[in-house]
């Protein structure tokens, strides 16, 4: 699956001050925080037996990170294609 590759054997040599670099980071991010959230409404409701709502509920924060994530995604995309300069400066937080 979803790997990062950050190793010196890693073939495309983005910087982390590159926008291409960020993208990927936060693509990998958002899918990753979509596979956790999938597999822990799956869990409660499966094999805790709890209701869906109730299920989602209990992951709110890990849906408000979620859309955090696929925030900064989408504006990394929209300002990797207008070619807005320093743009990465806003994912350093």
């Amino acid at each position: 699956g979803d790997k990062l590759r950050t190793s010196f054997l890693a073939f495309n040599m983005d910087t982390v001050d590159d926008l291409a670099f960020l993208l990927k980071a936060v693509k990998f991010r958002e899918r990753v925080l979509q596979r956790g959230l999938v597999a822990r409404i799956y869990y409660k409701v499966k094999t805790k037996k709890e209701d869906f709502f109730h299920a989602w509920n209990s992951c709110l924060h890990h849906v408000a990170s979620l859309s955090l994530a696929h925030t900064h995604r989408v504006l990394s995309v929209v300002w990797n294609q207008a070619g807005v300069s320093g743009a990465g400066l806003v994912f350093r937080t």
